[in-house]
């Protein structure tokens, strides 16, 4: 390995990078094999497709068209758009539960809209239900906000001065962390 230049070596940190810088590297095989390309699409679901549609429906994956460079056999189908530019077919998987498939294919023109408004691009031209379980998220329970009592105790406890906002956000941390026990 080559040494750095000698300007570099006096920066402390000049060998430390974010992670995130890595992540896309290191997951690229595995959001490859599942399809997953676009995982602000699971994250954000049901901001995207509102939270009634998002209540028995899932993303599942989405179904990229492979490079052609990567091809044994014939190119992707390509078709032009209506302002006359090829896009190709990408086909969304999606998790649908019990018997609400049947309303997935009237729902398509809405969903499709959604989903391609929030990426900014044509992302999905076809969607696919696929019957199957849907985990539903609960939403974290609001706790009251911690009374000005609690964080004097907590304060007097600890020895910390109220008299700044670093000591009020120390005081009502240790208040909650007290209230969470």
């Amino acid at each position: 390995m080559a040494d750095p230049p000698q300007a570099l070596r006096k920066d402390p940190t000049w060998n430390f990078r974010a992670v995130g810088a890595f992540v896309a590297r290191a997951t690229a095989k595995a959001r490859e094999k599942h399809g997953l390309h676009a995982a602000e699409i699971i994250l954000n679901w049901p901001a995207i497709v509102g939270p009634d549609l998002a209540a028995y429906t899932a993303p599942r994956r989405i179904r990229w068209p492979k490079a052609p460079d990567r091809l044994a056999g014939p190119t992707p189908k390509i078709t032009a758009g209506r302002s006359g530019a090829p896009f190709q077919k990408t086909t969304l998987e999606i998790w649908v539960a019990g018997g609400r498939a049947h309303e997935i294919p009237y729902l398509k023109g809405p969903i499709m809209a959604r989903i391609n408004a929030y990426f900014g691009y044509r992302a999905v031209t076809d969607i696919l239900p696929v019957d199957g379980p849907v985990i539903q998220r609960r939403p974290a329970k609001a706790r009251a906000p911690v009374s000005l009592q609690e964080m004097a105790n907590v304060a007097v406890a600890h020895k910390i001065a109220m008299d700044d906002p670093l000591g009020e956000a120390l005081a009502k941390l240790g208040a909650n962390i007290k209230r969470g026990k």
